[in-house]
């Protein structure tokens, strides 16, 4: 889900690229480092909020959480 997100994003970036290129300084308004960063942040981000919940929920025993209702 998350890459489809970046994919779809960066296709919707690379669009409006083109109205926001008077703004940038010194910089491409379709650089592809720029993309990769922020799509490799964006996945990174995503991934350590998957594995936190995840490890937390795996330290729990199932038995003492269905009894526990």
């Amino acid at each position: 889900m998350v890459v489809v997100g970046v994919c779809l994003g960066s296709v919707i970036a690379v669009g409006a690229a083109q109205r926001a290129a008077p703004l940038l300084f010194h910089a491409s308004a379709t650089d592809p480092v720029v993309y990769a960063g922020v799509a490799g942040v964006l996945l990174l981000v995503a991934l350590i909020a998957t594995w936190v919940p995840e490890f937390a929920a795996a330290r729990v025993d199932p038995n003492e959480t269905l009894r526990a209702d």
